[in-house]
């Protein structure tokens, strides 16, 4: 049952059928064939989208689209290009910066790229930089937004697995970190070698903010992210909790702080955060008959076992999984790809020695990885679009990020202490 299950979920996406589609439709074919009342399709449906765990998920997107319509999130980058943004090289910098800044409060790798790719992509252009290196690099700075808390993935993988949210927050925070530096290094070395090719050096073109001001103009953002980790990280709040919390201070700052937003624009902000979390929603709910087929089939634990024979050892049952999750994210929706292969894969973390926040935190960087290599790439093709870019150049362009980031993914998977440290230390 499960394998019918599967093989008409991937022939209804090979047919060009919509992700949330093609799920629903081989839960339902799975429950009719195995004799399952349909009351039981409304049960799952319900419980899979009202999971207490998932309220997190719209707060954090309106919380990321009240930021951007107060002018907060400007404010941010004008932080980033105020303290590196002097000539090109100064901008990509920059650029990485922003990123992680932003993803601090987003949650969202699609909310990353187009936030900051809407003021870096044009500011990297202005500058002589090649749009598909512009588009390469804003949406490998846009793939850290899943991976730095607060994370929209690590809340759907916890009510997916029951590991703790705020475990796979602090579990996340070294890692990306060690991303940010990795796209930082490879920014610097390849704008050294265009600088040394041209036989020229890196002019400043445009001025950049004065640091002073950027950075009292920045002083009300700085609380939000500090606001919504560290109350869940000091065990004052849930994701959820933490979630309501940033949002209240981001409309009061920008209401009373900032004064730009206008209480007119908020039932547009809710709305458009709405529709967005609504999608993942559906999502969610139309997969939740599916996976409990699977569980009820108990095709995780055969599929680990199979895994586990063909594999042999720890190592290359390691290098199985990564290279599974990696081809899923390149071809499926991030949403989609935790909720159908993480209840499979999960079980397999002991066989592999991996913890089980290291073990989230590995998915999580896969599907952001994903993000940047065709077809589905989101990321990639956000940024692309913003530089006028295809979809092609863009992609030679990413190569090397890419392999950036795969070196950090090496670590995470490799080296537990990346992961598990932090963790254990604030929650010991």
């Amino acid at each position: 049952m499960s394998l019918m299950a599967l093989g008409l979920f991937l022939g209804l996406l090979l047919l060009g059928v919509p992700i949330v589609v093609a799920m629903g439709a081989a839960g339902v074919a799975a429950l009719l064939w195995g004799g399952y009342p349909l009351e039981l399709l409304v049960e799952r449906l319900h419980g899979g989208a009202s999971m207490q765990a998932l309220l997190a998920v719209p707060l954090f997107m309106i919380m990321g689209r009240v930021m951007e319509a107060g002018g907060m999130l400007t404010r941010l980058m004008d932080v980033s290009l105020a303290a590196l943004g002097r000539g090109r090289m100064g901008v990509c910098l920059a650029c990485v910066l922003a990123s992680m800044l932003f993803a601090g409060v987003s949650g969202s790798a699609a909310a990353d790229v187009t936030a900051v790719g809407a003021l870096f992509i044009p500011a990297m252009l202005r500058r002589g930089m090649p749009p598909a290196r512009a588009a390469a690099l804003q949406a490998a700075g846009g793939s850290m937004g899943i991976v730095i808390p607060p994370s929209i993935p690590m809340i759907v993988y916890s009510a997916v697995t029951g590991v703790s949210v705020g475990r796979l927050f602090t579990a996340g925070l070294l890692p990306g970190l060690l991303m940010a530096v990795a796209l930082a290094a490879v920014a610097w070395m390849q704008e050294r070698r265009a600088v040394a090719a041209a036989g020229a050096v890196d002019v400043v073109d445009e001025p950049a903010p004065a640091f002073g001001p950027a950075l009292r103009r920045a002083a009300l953002v700085a609380p939000a992210p500090v606001l919504v980790v560290g109350s869940i990280l000091l065990g004052m709040a849930t994701a959820t909790e933490a979630a309501a919390l940033g949002l209240g201070y981001v409309v009061l700052a920008g209401l009373l702080g900032t004064r730009e937003l206008r209480p007119a624009m908020l039932p547009g902000c809710f709305m458009d955060a709405g529709i967005a979390a609504a999608r993942v929603l559906c999502i969610i709910a139309a997969a939740t008959p599916l996976t409990w087929i699977l569980a009820m089939d108990q095709a995780p634990a055969r599929i680990g076992v199979l895994l586990a024979d063909m594999a042999g050892s720890p190592l290359v049952l390691l290098l199985v999984i990564n290279l599974v999750l990696l081809l899923a994210g390149a071809i499926l929706e991030t949403t989609s790809c935790l909720l159908l292969f993480v209840p499979l894969l999960a079980p397999l973390a002991r066989l592999a020695g991996l913890a089980p926040e290291q073990m989230g935190v590995m998915v999580v960087m896969n599907l952001a990885i994903g993000m940047l290599t065709p077809p589905m790439g989101v990321c990639l093709m956000l940024s692309s679009a913003m530089a006028g870019q295809g979809m092609g150049a863009s992609s030679r362009a990413a190569l090397v990020h890419v392999a950036a980031l795969l070196a950090v993914l090496a670590l995470v998977a490799l080296w537990p202490p990346l992961t598990t440290w932090l963790p254990s230390y604030l929650f010991s």
